[in-house]
């Protein structure tokens, strides 16, 4: 009786593909990790299926937590889930090359960005896209989340209490976020039903 051989399983990425991953979206991924949402989610989890989307979120939402600049503890998490220690090192070290090298080029010219000058219209109108990036992103997140419009609002609020104690109060910004994160766990659930619904359709 012959045995269906197993679907073996796909080869690592290179460690030079993983390096040219994480260079082009450390050049291209303006407004940091979350204004970044959609092409991180094209390029690792639909192009490439390197990571799964839930495994996106987990790892952003992390990423959130850690007392580092958010895109390089995002790279790091990813470059270690592909290739371990050396690929979150390359992962980390291509990320970061091109806003560092546009940063020196910046210092040598941080004289022409002074307000009124081309270059500080130009960096004031960058930073209104990127609030814009961030609204969208977190509007498209809602919009997909399968909990109730209630939850929604909780969730809404929560996002408004971070600025509010941090800047109102002056409590820490890693304290607000793990105390919402919590407070996030415990009181937004899925909507009733919705798991198992899922469930069903999947063993159809």
């Amino acid at each position: 009786m012959s045995s269906t051989p197993e679907p073996s399983s796909p080869p690592p990425l290179g460690l030079a593909s993983l390096a040219w991953i994480f260079f082009k979206l450390g050049a291209l991924a303006f407004g940091g990790m979350w204004a970044a949402m959609d092409r991180i989610e094209k390029e690792l989890v639909i192009k490439r299926g390197l990571i799964t989307k839930e495994q996106q979120v987990a790892m952003m939402m992390t990423a959130a937590l850690i007392p580092a600049p958010k895109f390089l503890a995002f790279g790091g998490m990813v470059g270690y889930s592909l290739r371990g220690y050396i690929g979150s090192c390359i992962a980390l070290t291509t990320l970061i090359l091109p806003g560092a090298s546009v940063v020196l080029v910046a210092v040598m010219v941080s004289r022409l960005g002074e307000p009124g000058t081309l270059l500080g219209t130009v960096q004031h109108t960058v930073g209104l896209g990127i609030v814009g990036l961030l609204i969208g992103n977190a509007i498209r997140m809602a919009r997909n989340s399968k909990v109730s419009w209630s939850s929604r609002l909780i969730g809404c609020g929560l996002w408004a209490v971070v600025p509010i104690g941090v800047h109102g109060f002056g409590l820490s910004l890693l304290l607000m976020a793990v105390v919402t994160l919590a407070l996030g766990a415990w009181l937004i659930q899925p909507i009733p039903g919705e798991s198992a619904h899922q469930g069903a359709l999947s063993d159809e």
